[in-house]
């Protein structure tokens, strides 16, 4: 064997060996930002910052909350900034979702960035540079689809794909949702690996471009709820033709009495006894009394 064969094969071996070793330490090292609603975050830091300092400790991760006030533009959330390798930072969102389902049951969220009937203990929103969004979302969005797919998770980036914002944004909020933990860590450990391969993906955002992005975002859900409601009056006036155009044919329908001459001038002579008004047959059919017919009656005395 050649020497430059030799070498070529000793740095293959170098190299599998150092991915392998990375892999069995915990994976790429990440720095990402999750969203965590203001009512969990008591729960997560611990009393003193106990339960913070074990995550921590356990982990071997870094990780920070932004003070209490301090959200991020569109929603009530706390940022939290996690650094580390990536199973461990995996291993943080588990321990910090956990929490999030135990102090928000059967709370559905509502700001931007929440997926629609979704409980908020079944999502996981991470903030990301736009770069890396473009990692997850891949080419034709088979990133995405591939993701949706094989873990059956619901997840949306805002700004949305394909939107003048999403081109324009320099950070957008991946938000995964599912109702089994297992599939959405699955989930997010996929997503989380297509974001190692953005160089930039640590990148720091200065805070008004945060506030560009959600008021864009805003504005798309403002814009959306608009034509709702549009859609939802012209459904009313359609609703209120029908029923004009049903009553004018009630009208402009002739009337057909369904008895004989007989029974209709029975009828009269029983309408009148209980009413004492004195009217013909509605229908005004041939042969059949008229209200001249039932005065007559009357006068005569044949009703007493």
């Amino acid at each position: 064997m050649s020497k430059s064969h030799q070498k070529k094969s000793t740095d293959d071996s170098a190299n599998k060996t150092a991915h392998n070793g990375r892999e069995e330490e915990g994976g790429d090292h990440l720095s990402i930002k999750i969203l965590i609603p203001s009512s969990a975050v008591c729960d997560i830091i611990g009393r003193s910052g106990e339960t913070m300092r074990n995550l921590r400790k356990k982990n071997s991760c870094q990780i920070q909350i932004s003070k209490d006030g301090d959200t991020y533009p569109g929603t009530t959330e706390r940022i939290c900034f996690v650094k580390g390798r990536l199973n461990h930072i995996v291993a943080v969102i588990e321990s910090i979702q956990e929490k999030i389902r135990k102090k928000c049951p059967n709370q559905t969220g509502n700001d931007a960035f929440d997926l629609e009937n979704t409980l908020r203990g079944d999502e996981i929103k991470i903030v990301m540079p736009n770069t890396s969004a473009g990692m997850v979302i891949g080419k034709s969005s088979n990133n995405l689809k591939l993701i949706k797919k094989r873990f059956g998770s619901k997840v949306e980036i805002y700004p949305k794909v394909g939107s003048v914002e999403a081109k324009t944004a320099l950070e957008r909020v991946v938000t995964v949702a599912h109702e089994e933990s297992a599939a959405l860590l699955k989930s997010i450990r996929r997503i989380l690996k297509h974001v190692a391969l953005d160089p930039h993906h640590s990148s720091q955002i200065n805070k008004e471009d945060f506030k560009k992005a959600a008021k864009g975002i805003e504005k798309e859900k403002e814009k959306e709820k608009e034509e709702e409601k549009e859609k939802e009056k012209e459904q009313e006036k359609e609703k209120e033709k029908e029923k004009e155009q049903e009553e004018e044919e009630k009208r402009d329908s002739p009337i057909q009495c369904m008895v004989t001459g007989k029974t209709c001038f029975r009828d009269l002579q029983k309408h009148y006894q209980l009413t004492k008004k004195v009217v013909g047959c509605p229908a005004s059919e041939p042969g059949h009394p008229t209200a001249a017919h039932v005065r007559r009656w009357i006068d005569m005395g044949e009703w007493q």
